[in-house]
């Protein structure tokens, strides 16, 4: 019995290390995709933190509901124009 019981931690153990290895496997290709997103984000966007990227977002989400405050006013103004050549 005890030998079956030293089997038994013994394949336990294998499993353990196995498990640490495809972790670790797995935490190495994160990292390398952290890498290329990181590197995307510097080239595309000069931007080199996920600060900056944070904050760089919040800007262009600004920039774009202004731009749409703005189309939305104009398009106010050309149905009106419409509306009064209707009449």
């Amino acid at each position: 019995m005890e030998s079956n019981g030293k089997t038994q931690v013994g394949q336990k153990l294998l499993q353990l290390k196995k498990q640490i290895e495809d972790e670790k496997a797995r935490q190495s290709e994160l990292k390398g995709e952290l890498r290329n997103i990181m590197g995307q984000l510097e080239e595309e966007f000069k931007v080199d933190s996920l600060d900056g990227a944070a904050k760089l977002l919040e800007s262009m989400q600004a920039d774009l509901e202004k731009y749409k405050e703005t189309i939305q006013e104009k398009l106010k103004k050309a149905e009106q124009l419409f509306e009064g050549e209707e009449e």
